[in-house]
């Protein structure tokens, strides 16, 4: 897990803590939702990697016959 401030969402839970949003207990949870918030934006660029590699590695090579 990363480090309190190195959080990909540290602004938003400074905004919280700061403002005395939410209890301790909910500080918590709104940490576990924005980090899993973060990593849904990690695992689609993942995605968007693996499938350029892939439509590189099929249309890549080819050469077109004109």
């Amino acid at each position: 897990m990363w480090a309190s401030g190195a959080l990909p969402c540290r602004r938003a839970l400074q905004a919280i803590e700061t403002g005395n949003l939410l209890t301790e207990e909910e500080q918590k949870g709104a940490r576990k939702t924005l980090t899993a918030a973060a990593l849904t934006y990690v695992a689609a660029t993942a995605v968007s990697l693996a499938q350029l590699v892939r439509l590189i590695a099929l249309f890549g090579g080819r050469r077109r016959n004109d």
